[in-house]
């Protein structure tokens, strides 16, 4: 019966890691048309950053390529961040932040090695799914494929 309800949780949670993602994506594809492409590359890109960096060294990385010009090509970094940001305050490890208001990459290196492998595992889930629906709903280069 437990197994049950832990295989229900788990279903749960990806469940609404989907939708999420989706949501991200979507809101890409119908409102940010000049960056589709370099959004569909780079969220493509980040978990092979995180396996070689680190999630902390991914995400100071996003950070610092972020921009705030909603038509440079940097925008798409910054959707990106702020996307796993709101993800991970909203998400059912929400306290695992001590610093809710602080920023996320300061967050995430302050966490303790336990928790950091629990949201390194859940942002690899994230990005893994958007990766999905950036395939699928943002047109791109051929050579992106």
């Amino acid at each position: 019966m437990a197994a049950n309800r832990e295989i229900g949780i788990v279903a749960e949670i990806e469940r609404q890691r989907s939708r999420y993602a989706y949501e991200c994506v979507e809101n890409v594809a119908n409102n940010h048309p000049y960056i589709k492409e370099n959004y569909k590359a780079y969220v493509r890109k980040i978990p092979m950053l995180i396996k070689v960096n680190g999630l902390g060294g991914a995400l100071a990385f996003v950070y610092s390529k972020k921009k705030e010009k909603t038509d440079d090509a940097g925008y798409a970094y910054h959707l990106i961040y702020d996307q796993t940001d709101k993800w991970l305050k909203g998400y059912h490890i929400k306290n695992i932040f001590p610093q809710v208001n602080a920023e996320l990459v300061k967050k995430i290196i302050n966490l303790e090695s336990d928790k950091y492998r629990v949201v390194t595992t859940e942002l690899l889930a994230l990005y893994k799914w958007m990766g999905r629906f950036a395939e699928g709903m943002l047109k791109g280069d051929e050579k992106d494929a």
